[in-house]
Parts: C-alpha cells; sequence; structure tokens
C-alpha cells in the first residue's frame, strides 16, 4: 500500500499594528460557535511529551547563547516551535480571562503556527501560518531590499493573508478625537502596504503580476456591522458597498493594488471578526480600549473563509499549471499530479481530470520516446553510411597504391574484415553500392599484396643471420598466421626463439657456477645459490643433454660443499653421531671416498680426545660414556674401523670403572639410601655392590617406620671424680620407669668401674624420643648422700650409637661420668675402600 503525502500549505500572514492580528491567532486556537458555511479549523498543538524533551534542549540553546541565524535547521525549527506554542497559549490563557493579549514579540525568526482547515467540500487543508509581524512596514528596509525580501518569502509560500482593521461606526462610543487619529493611522498604515505591493509588482523589468492568492481580511467588523451571523454574504456585501462608497475608505487603494498585482481571480477581501462583538472601555488615563463581551466560545465571524479559500486557489492555480504543462513536459509533471491528486475528493471533477491528463501524458511520453528512437536509428544509419564511404574510400587507395605503408594496409585490411563480418543490421545503406562480394574480392587482392609485402624483409633478413629475421618473421605470423609461407616463418621463429632461450640459460648457468667458486665458504650463500640453481634452466624447453649434465655436476658439487660443512659443524659441536649419519645417509656423488676414510680418523681422534679430558678432570663422565656408547652401538659400521673398536672398548672399560668409583664413594661419605640405591643401579660394573647391598640392608632395618625388638639398655662403665664410698645404690629409669637397680657399687677416687647391668628387653622404633635418668645415692639409716644424677631425652638412634651422661648432685657439684648404649640395635656394616675389578 503506498503511503499519500499530506500536503502543507504555508501562508504567510502580514498584520498591520492594531489589526488585531495577535487575536485572529489566539482566535483560531480556541473554541468558536460554528461557522455558518459549515467550515471548522482546529489549532495543532504538539503533546506535553514532545515539548518536555524539547523545552530542556531549547533551555540549553537559550543558555549558550547562540544566535538563531548561527543554528541548523533542526535546531532553529525546534526553537521556532516552542516559542510560538508558549506565546500562543499566554494569548489565549488572557483572552479567556477577558483581557487583550499582549503583542507577539519581534523575533529574528517569525512565529510559526499549523492549523487543520476542514470545508463544507469535504477537504481538510493543513495550514502552517507564518506571522511576518509587520515586515511590509519595516522602516529599517530600503525599497530594494523589502521587494527583495518580499518577493523571496512569496515564493516559498503557499498563499498571503493581510490583516486590516474596519473602520468605525459613527454611533460607536469613541471620541471624535480618537476616530480622526485612528483614521489618519489607517491612511497611513494602508499608503506603506499600497507601496510595498507596488515594489513586488516592478522589482523586475517586466512588471509581471505574482501568481498567488492574497487574501485581505478587514478584522474587527463588528465595527461598522451590526454582523448577522447568519448571512455571511449579507457581510460580504456591506463589505463591497464599503469600499465602493464615497468617499472611498482608506482600505479602497490597498484593495486594487493587491488586486492588480496577482493574476486575475487571486485577490479577495473578506470580513471578519477574531472576537466578535466588543465594548469600549474607556481607562483612567483617558485611552479607551476595546474587549470581547463573550469568550468560551468566542463569538468570532468567517475566521476559516479566507483561509480556506486561500487554499483552495492554490489547488486551482496548481492545478492549472499541471494542465498547461504536462504535455509538453509530461515526466516532470507526472509526479505532481500525483500529488494533486491527494489534495481532492476523489470522485470530484478536478480528480477525474488529473487522472485523464496523466494518461494524455503517459502517451504522449510514448509517442515522443518512440520518434526519439526512430530518429537515432535515422541518424545512426546516415553516421554510419557517411563513415562508409570516407573509409571506403580512403582504404581503396591505399589497396591500389604501391607505396602504401604497412600501417595503413593494416587499417584497409581490418576494416574490409569487420565490413564482411559485421551483422546483417550493420551497413544498410552502404551494401547498396558496395556488397559484401566486392569486399571479399578488394579484401583477398589487399592481402596478396599486404603478404608480399610483409615477406620480403624476412628474406632479406635471413641473409644476415638468424636472430635478424625473427623480428619480420614474427609480425608475418602475426598478421598471416595461415599464410603462404606461414611454416617457413614458423620454423625461423622457432629456431631463433630457441637459441635466445639457450643463451639465457647459459648465461645464468655460468654466472651462478662463477658465485659458487667465489663463496666457496659462506655457507648462507651457497644455500642461497642451491635454491636459486633448482630455478634453472630459466627456460626447460631450450635446455640441452649437456648443460643439464652440467648442472647436475654443479648442483651436486654445491650439495656436497654444504653437507661437508653441515658435518664440519656438528663435529665441531661434538654432535659425533648426528654427522656420523648425515655422512651415512648421503648419496656418495656428494662426497669422496677420501673425505668418509678421513672423518673415520677425526671422528675417533676427538672421542678419544674428550674421554681422556674426562678421565684426568673427572668432570663430563656421563658425556664421555654417551659418546663411547654412541660409537659403539649406534654408529654406522661403515664408518667403523675395527681399531676404532677395540680403542673405544678399552676407554669404555676405563670410563666404567672411573663411574662405579664415584657412585660408590658418594654411597660412602652419605650412607643413605638415596646414594646407596644409586650405585645399585647406575654402577656399570656393581664392583662394590655386596658390600652396598648389605648396608643398604641395614638402612631398612633402621628405617623410621621400623620395630624394633628385644632393645635393652645396658650400662658399660662409670668413671668417678672426688668420691669414695662403698654400697652405692644406681637406680636407672627409662621412659619414667625404672628398669636398672644395683645397690652394690663401690666408689674410688678417680677410679673407673666396669658395669654390666642391663634392662629388661623394650621395643621402640628409630625415632622414637627415649628419655633416660640415673640417680646414684648411698643410702643411710638417718640420711642419703647424693652421688649424682642426670637425664637426656633424645631419638632413639642416636642413644643407639653409645652415650655418656654427666652426674652432678643437686648443688651441681660433678660426680662422675656414666656411660650407656643400647644393645639389640642394629649395626652398620663397614664400607670398605673401593678396589679395582682385577684386584678382587
Amino acid at each position: 500500500m503506498s503511503h499519500k503525502t499530506k500536503k502543507v500549505y504555508r501562508f504567510a500572514l502580514y498584520g498591520l499594528p492594531g489589526s488585531g492580528k495577535t487575536c485572529l491567532l489566539a482566535a483560531l486556537a480556541m473554541q468558536r460557535h460554528p461557522n455558518p458555511l459549515g467550515h471548522s479549523c482546529i489549532w495543532r498543538v504538539f503533546g506535553s511529551s514532545y515539548f518536555d524533551e524539547v523545552e530542556s534542549y531549547v533551555d540549553e540553546l537559550e543558555d549558550d547563547a547562540i544566535p538563531v541565524e548561527e543554528l541548523n535547521e533542526q535546531d532553529k525549527h525546534l526553537l521556532i516551535r516552542q516559542r510560538s506554542q508558549q506565546w500562543m497559549k499566554t494569548a489565549i490563557h488572557k483572552l479567556s480571562e477577558h483581557e487583550v493579549p499582549l503583542p507577539n514579540p519581534t523575533f529574528d525568526e517569525p512565529f510559526v503556527f499549523e492549523y487543520d482547515f476542514i470545508a463544507s467540500t469535504h477537504q481538510t487543508f493543513r495550514i502552517e501560518l507564518t506571522d511576518y509581524s509587520g515586515q511590509l512596514i519595516d522602516p529599517s528596509l530600503t525599497e530594494s531590499e523589502l521587494a527583495t525580501s518580499l518577493r523571496h518569502k512569496f515564493a516559498e509560500m503557499d498563499g498571503v493573508l493581510i490583516l486590516a482593521e474596519a473602520p468605525f461606526m459613527e454611533n460607536q462610543l469613541v471620541q471624535k478625537t480618537q476616530k480622526v487619529e485612528c483614521k489618519k493611522q489607517v491612511y497611513a498604515d494602508l499608503y506603506l502596504l499600497q507601496q510595498a505591493f507596488s515594489l513586488l509588482n516592478c522589482e523586475r523589468e517586466s512588471c509581471s503580476v505574482l501568481d498567488i492568492p492574497v487574501a485581505l481580511l478587514i478584522n474587527k467588523w463588528d465595527r461598522y456591522s451590526n454582523i448577522d451571523y447568519t448571512n455571511p454574504a449579507k457581510e460580504q456585501k456591506k463589505l463591497v458597498n464599503l469600499l465602493n462608497s464615497s468617499p472611498p475608505p482608506p482600505h479602497k487603494g490597498l484593495c486594487d493594488v493587491l488586486k492588480f498585482s496577482v493574476t486575475d481571480g487571486n485577490f479577495k477581501v473578506f470580513p471578519v471578526s477574531a472576537l466578535g462583538a466588543s465594548e469600549c472601555v474607556l481607562l483612567e488615563d483617558g485611552d479607551t480600549i476595546e474587549q470581547p463581551i463573550q469568550v468560551n466560545p468566542i463569538n468570532a465571524f468567517s475566521l476559516e473563509d479566507a483561509f480556506i479559500w486561500l487554499a483552495q486557489r492554490r489547488n486551482a492555480i496548481d492545478f492549472e499549471e499541471f494542465e498547461e504543462r504536462t504535455l509538453k513536459y509530461p515526466t516532470r509533471y507526472q509526479k505532481i499530479g500525483l500529488e494533486l491528486l491527494n489534495r481532492f475528493p476523489k470522485y470530484s471533477d478536478e480528480t477525474k481530470q488529473i487522472q485523464t491528463i496523466l494518461q494524455t501524458g503517459k502517451k504522449v511520453k510514448t509517442i515522443r520516446i518512440f520518434y526519439t528512437i526512430i530518429a537515432i536509428i535515422a541518424l545512426w544509419l546516415v553516421t554510419e553510411t557517411s563513415l562508409d564511404v570516407i573509409n571506403y574510400t580512403k582504404h581503396q587507395i591505399a589497396a591500389d597504391s604501391p607505396n602504401a605503408t604497412h600501417e595503413q594496409l593494416g587499417e584497409a585490411e581490418n576494416w574490409l574484415t569487420q565490413y564482411i563480418a559485421a551483422p546483417y543490421f550493420r551497413h544498410l545503406i552502404s551494401k547498396i553500392f558496395f556488397n559484401q562480394e566486392q569486399a571479399q574480392n578488394v579484401l583477398t587482392q589487399l592481402q596478396v599484396h599486404r603478404e608480399i609485402f610483409l615477406w620480403e624483409p624476412v628474406k632479406k633478413a635471413l641473409q644476415v643471420n638468424l636472430q635478424t629475421a625473427l623480428l619480420p618473421a614474427s609480425t608475418y605470423l602475426r598478421y598471416y598466421p595461415y599464410g603462404k609461407h606461414a611454416q617457413e616463418a614458423l620454423d625461423i621463429k622457432l629456431r631463433a626463439e630457441f637459441r635466445q632461450l639457450k643463451q639465457a640459460n647459459e648465461a645464468a648457468f655460468y654466472l651462478l657456477s662463477a658465485q659458487v667458486k667465489e663463496h666457496k665458504q659462506n655457507v648462507n650463500k651457497l644455500n642461497q645459490l642451491l635454491r636459486e640453481l633448482r630455478y634453472l634452466p630459466l627456460h626447460p624447453q631450450a635446455e640441452t643433454e649437456d648443460m643439464r649434465q652440467q648442472r647436475i655436476a654443479l648442483e651436486n658439487k654445491l650439495s656436497g660443499l654444504l653437507l661437508q660443512k653441515d658435518i664440519e659443524q656438528k663435529m665441531q659441536a661434538g654432535k659425533f653421531l648426528a654427522a656420523a649419519r648425515l655422512l651415512n645417509n648421503q648419496p656418495e656423488i656428494y662426497l669422496s671416498l677420501d673425505f668418509k676414510e678421513d672423518f673415520k680418523k677425526e671422528v675417533l681422534g676427538k672421542i678419544e680426545q674428550q674421554v681422556i679430558i674426562a678421565l684426568e678432570t673427572n668432570k663430563k663422565l656421563d658425556i664421555a660414556d654417551k659418546l663411547l656408547k654412541e660409537y659403539a652401538n649406534d654408529f654406522p659400521s661403515s664408518l667403523q674401523t675395527k681399531k676404532g673398536q677395540t680403542k673405544v672398548a678399552a676407554l669404555q672399560r676405563k670410563v666404567n670403572e672411573r663411574q662405579d668409583e664415584r657412585l660408590y664413594e658418594a654411597a660412602k661419605r652419605y650412607k643413605n639410601l638415596e646414594h646407596v640405591q644409586k650405585y645399585l643401579q647406575k654402577a656399570p660394573l656393581q664392583i662394590m655392590s655386596k658390600e652396598v647391598f648389605a648396608y643398604k640392608a641395614f638402612l631398612n632395618s633402621v628405617d623410621p617406620s621400623t620395630t624394633l625388638h628385644k632393645l635393652q639398655l645396658k650400662l658399660l662403665q662409670i668413671h668417678w671424680k672426688d668420691v669414695n664410698d662403698y654400697d652405692n645404690t644406681i637406680s636407672v629409669f627409662l621412659n619414667g620407669k625404672r628398669v636398672i637397680y644395683n645397690n652394690k657399687i663401690h666408689a674410688k677416687y678417680y677410679s673407673s668401674i666396669e658395669l654390666n647391668d642391663t634392662s629388661p628387653v623394650f621395643v621402640a622404633k628409630p625415632n622414637d624420643q627415649i628419655t633416660v635418668t640415673v640417680k646414684i645415692v648411698n643410702e643411710d639409716w638417718f640420711f642419703d648422700d647424693d652421688y649424682g644424677h642426670a637425664t637426656v631425652e633424645m631419638p632413639l638412634f642416636e642413644l643407639a650409637k653409645g652415650y655418656s651422661l654427666t652426674l652432678r648432685t643437686d648443688k651441681g657439684v660433678k660426680t662422675g661420668v656414666i656411660f650407656f648404649e643400647i644393645a639389640g640395635y642394629p649395626k652398620a656394616p663397614p664400607l670398605p675402600q673401593w678396589q679395582h675389578s682385577d684386584v678382587l
């Protein structure tokens, strides 16, 4: 479904001072008594949600103090809309309170209002009314500026309304002097309007009239007439009588100027009353003002008539222009006609006429297109025939001339070929006097002539050499690939081109060969040259067998050099196995037998050197071991010798013994399970495996998690100090429990006695904390003598090594030292010095 655009009529409103323009704008937006002709008007008010957003935005614009002329079109439109609506609401409120609203202020941009006028003809006109606030009589403008300004504004408008006030009736309550002054002012203002429209009318030299509807509204008609609201025609007649009265009113001159400044039928004067009957109120300062007698609704008279008349006249003007010009410019005015259809009722006479005109315009357009095509075809035939005549004459002369150049003969042959091969609709007129058969005969003669012309240079060039004949032979083949001498020319071309390509191949090869000799020691450059060599030959189809053999030989040589450099680098890095494998996997064509023999000797010497250094320094034995095993197990057999195998085996034995010794010494030094296990797993000869295995069993028996049974605390010896007494009693406590008691211990000054007392059997783990307390006293009837006591707490495995306690009295006097051990705790087996296998 197509979207129909609503026509918005743009009308300009010019009002004289005191003409009631403010009241008229406000009255159109308020409730009024119905129009006797059935017309109505509604002011289009933007919703509150729209202006809530706009108001904040406009406030920002005003706060920024940006001049209106510097705003973009969208911001300017929003600002004008907001100001216009605010002013209208204020004016409506004033009228509702029986007060006369203040005149609208003069801004750089005029107020704009939108109304929907509904006519009794079932038409709705959306009118955008721009209030220019007295700019017709602006004293600041020169005559030329005023005329130019008005014409520009009128060019943008669909119609113009001019507002003037009606004169007072004689019996109205107004002072006589005020009537006289008012009449003088009206004469002056209306005269200025006459001048403005005269300037507008004669701005151009032709003094052409304006094709725009103009309505003059005589406002405040209630001053002059007791309005009959039911009979607008009667009031219109009164206005006509007023204008034709003698002496005429000041409005008469303006009416004449306006009427004859526009095209016939586009001017009309209307009696209107914006507020209806008013009363004159005498103010305290002596001034008299008019106030409406009735508001809400306002008793307005004929406010809508002028606007609806202007819109209908605008439609009529546009319709007449469309009717006159559609047949001349059917394409341009087709869109205008479709827009006009939306302005008139669906089944109106105007709608039917527009549809008829549009159909006629389409027919005219079709006819014009048809004749245009015919004209183009005719012009094309005439032009083509003229060109054919010119070309035929030109090329016939070239074909007959013995001095014609190769280019001239070529142009003639091309034209004749195209002429013969052209489709049937080409050269229709030319074929009457020069048919295809004639053209074919001329073309055959021309080709014979031209072939001879092209072959003669080939024959002359062959007398010099083959290369000289290449260009003329190629030229001959380009134009005559199937000519009489085509095979000869092709042979010449192929032989000459083969020789050129062969020479290019040889030049590239010899240049690369020279670079190989120059950069023999540069690995990167040699790699680059090898890549370049593999792109040769430049022209494979021109490579001879001899050149192919030389290229293969150079590639083998270059590959051998790179391989040799790679092997040398690996040898220097100690990667002997990688070097051997690389050498063994290469074809014999790359490296000579002498190089392989030298490699066998060199690699054996380097391995021996590294092994000897490792044995002397006792470092990097694992690397030496790896090199020896790689030679013995992984080296290609073709790169080994019997002498080398024997030497490697002897060196391997020495390295194995040294590694075995190092692992044993580490186990002997640290005496922990880690180093013991390491020897048993990695020692290559396992010379001391029996001793190490025994020590491993001991370590397992004293593992912290192992529970030891049949343990006893055994006293060994006491070394006395300054003590001399008999029948002393010794008590030994194990973890708080007395386990030894002996009351027959004798003490002599600075002597030692052997003890053999043992505790009962107990159970513990090597890491268990054991507390041992020893007390020695001499018991008597009255009191006991203290001969020393001591306590120690430590893990079982520490006590198992044997321990001595220093005995002291309560006063700290040293009385002796007691020695004890843990019987039943496993004993560590000895780890003797490492010995060579031959000794064992």
